[in-house]
């Protein structure tokens, strides 16, 4: 048994390096089946599509029990990831990620200390919910359309958070 795993395995790793998509998708089809049973490179190098990630479920404990994510870069105006079960997080990068509202759950990361969501344009309003996060200390808002009413109520909203507009 422990041989066919370590084949299968190795096919994973064969499919995730020809960085076909269809490939990709198939190796993670492959690691559901194993469910966890492959070696740590493989787990990286699943890691690595953070998204095929969430979507299906494989290395959820790692991400979940993480202290920082970065999605800089990808987009997420279609991808549901509700960011309350990363109850660990104190670190959360969704900077250029094409979001037009705060994503589900950001409010509920307690041990939270920097968000960055600098470059979503697409974002208009930021609700006062942005209070509930206690631990908050640094807060990226570059290159939003934000009013100077707007900015003005969230610096008031965030005394002792390091804001950047």
């Amino acid at each position: 048994m422990k041989n066919n795993i370590n084949s299968i395995s190795d096919d994973i790793k064969q499919l995730l390096l020809t960085g076909d998509e269809k490939n990709i998708q198939l190796a993670f089809q492959l690691s559901i089946g194993l469910r966890g049973n492959y070696s740590d490179e493989v787990a990286q190098m699943l890691r690595k599509h953070l998204l095929l990630c969430f979507a299906t479920g494989v290395e959820k404990d790692y991400f979940f029990e993480t202290d920082s994510l970065d999605l800089s870069g990808v987009n997420l105006t279609n991808i549901p990831i509700d960011f309350g079960q990363f109850t660990q997080l104190k670190k959360l990068n969704l900077a250029y990620t094409q979001v037009s509202k705060i994503p589900s759950g950001i409010f509920d990361l307690a041990q939270l200390e920097v968000l960055d969501l600098k470059g979503n344009s697409q974002l208009k309003k930021l609700p006062q919910s942005f209070t509930s996060l206690e631990n908050l200390q640094e807060l990226s808002l570059e290159g939003l359309a934000l009013t100077n009413d707007e900015i003005n109520q969230i610096r008031h909203w965030l005394p002792q958070v390091r804001v950047t507009f």
